[in-house]
């Protein structure tokens, strides 16, 4: 193992209080994501929850030993631990969400109009109806309900 005072691939070494400055701001920012986007997706949340506990994970190893322990050495890329993978894994997983679903939310931008649908594929719809809170014959829901 080695104890790593830097960030991933051991770059800006012998800066542990900066780093878990940036470290605790970056907690700071996921958090915002989480509560701003409402993070309806499992992809979302998933990607989120990794890229915050391998932040919180690599804070702790700073703020308790004054470094980070990398352990796993793969080849040629250079040691690093579990919670290095979990944010970088987190980073892959939020960059694929937001591209992949760019369209849906500015689609989700526009202008609702009101429709009426009988809930058949509707997320919304089956929530309401698992939890009890919609009639299961035909629901007034806007458009912008219908695609989320």
């Amino acid at each position: 193992h080695a104890r790593n005072t830097g960030t991933a691939f051991s770059l800006f070494q012998g800066h542990n209080n900066v780093l878990s400055f940036i470290a605790l701001l970056a907690v700071g920012v996921l958090l915002w994501v989480y509560a701003t986007t409402g993070a309806r997706s499992f992809v979302l949340r998933l990607a989120l929850g990794l890229q915050l506990g391998g932040a919180l994970g690599n804070l702790l190893d700073r703020l308790q030993q004054g470094y980070v322990t990398d352990f796993l050495d793969v080849g040629p890329w250079p040691i690093f631990n579990v919670a290095d993978s979990a944010i970088s894994v987190g980073m892959v997983l939020m960059v694929w969400y937001f591209f992949s679903h760019r369209e849906e939310e500015s689609a989700a931008v526009s202008t609702p109009a009101t429709t009426v649908h009988t809930g058949v594929g509707c997320q919304k719809c089956a929530d309401a109806m698992r939890y009890g809170t919609l009639n299961r014959s035909i629901a007034n829901v806007s458009e912008t309900d219908i695609r989320t």
